[in-house]
């Protein structure tokens, strides 16, 4: 006998009967400091973070992959106890709309950048380690087609690097799908914005004191591609990053402060 007829009904009674932490997703397609803000927030005793865990179980293990709003209410009745819940990098910026009207005032978003030269070169590195990982890139013949680009002989490392290259145009449609945009190099050097970013996220609802603010200032950041320091362009891969990146996102990269000089050549 089974008193209720799917584990999602099940997810929704428990929603509904504990108490409700407030909620939160950080946008990100990677390599912008995300391991260490996700290390971060998980050391604040009322903040619990997971770092794309849904990908994990997904991939790994087969798992049904849970999404949008049966991911952050598993976060939710997971985290009981916790102040602030929420994930990185684990919810797609699409989703977002949707989420605010189901969450309402308990939820907050925000988008996480990174400088994007460094952050391109970090790409590289990981989807290079990774030999791709499980994306489906088929759709980067109609981007190669469109963009007159001409690669050298179509290898693996060249499709990967197009992909990684036209990631870079993700902070229009971030844009236009999230108010607030964060970039991880405020957050690990200038405690004052830090700290209104948490106070964003939790709508005030976390005081934080200045003993754990420290703490956080000596964490080390974390460069899991460590490997991206030995990534250089040629003159060819230059030219592929000009016809690539469009110039609307050069743009939004440069009104944020970011110096977009290299992809203007």
């Amino acid at each position: 006998m089974k008193f209720f007829d799917s584990t999602f009904e099940y997810l929704e009674y428990l929603y509904n009967i504990q108490p409700k932490p407030r909620l939160f997703a950080v946008i990100t397609w990677g390599c912008c400091g995300s391991t260490w803000l996700a290390k971060v927030l998980n050391s604040h005793p009322d903040i619990f973070c997971l770092h794309c865990l849904n990908q994990h179980f997904s991939y790994l293990y087969g798992s049904p992959y849970v999404e949008g709003i049966g991911y952050l209410k598993t976060i939710s009745v997971t985290a009981n106890g916790y102040k602030l819940a929420g994930d990185i990098h684990g919810v797609d910026r699409e989703e977002l709309p949707y989420l605010r009207k189901v969450l309402g005032k308990n939820f907050r978003d925000a988008v996480l950048v990174r400088d994007p030269l460094k952050r391109l070169k970090s790409m590289c590195y990981c989807l290079r380690r990774l030999k791709g990982g499980y994306s489906d890139y088929s759709y980067i013949e109609e981007l190669i087609e469109s963009n007159k680009l001409k690669l050298k002989n179509y290898s693996m490392n060249e499709i990967l690097f197009v992909h990684a290259v036209n990631m870079l145009n993700a902070i229009i449609e971030e844009t236009q799908l999230s108010s607030r945009i964060e970039k991880i190099e405020d957050l690990t050097e200038d405690k004052n914005k830090f700290i209104e970013f948490i106070d964003y996220l939790s709508d005030g609802g976390i005081i934080l004191d200045e003993h754990w603010v420290s703490q956080v200032f000596s964490i080390p950041k974390i460069n899991s591609h460590i490997g991206d320091r030995e990534i250089t362009f040629d003159n060819h891969e230059i030219e592929i990053m000009n016809r690539v990146i469009k110039p609307e996102a050069i743009k939004l990269y440069e009104n944020l402060g970011y110096n977009m000089r290299f992809f203007r050549i």
